[in-house]
């Protein structure tokens, strides 16, 4: 008889172990969700229209230079993580 309760005390742990999961799963899908939505690049151009047109100039400075100098390289990667670190921060 023990054997038989200590089953569905089990039993009950794994169905209450497999809704928490379920949940876990549910709040990470629709997180992810939302931070797709925020990152998606169409949005990140149609909230933040000046952010994108100096990043599509730094890109073109980076491309044009064709050189091995490092400031453009350099000056991109901050006006990326700028804009970036705006666009996160704003919305």
């Amino acid at each position: 008889m023990a054997a038989q309760g200590d089953r569905i005390r089990v039993d009950r742990e794994l169905e209450q172990a497999f809704q928490d999961l379920r949940e876990a799963m549910t709040d990470v899908a629709r997180k992810v969700e939302l931070t797709e939505d925020r990152l998606n690049p169409k949005r990140l151009v149609e909230r933040h229209p000046v952010a994108a047109t100096c990043t599509a100039g730094a890109l073109g400075f980076v491309l044009a230079g064709g050189g091995e100098e490092l400031l453009p390289i350099l000056a991109f990667g901050a006006l990326i993580a700028g804009a970036l670190g705006g666009a996160v921060r704003s919305d």
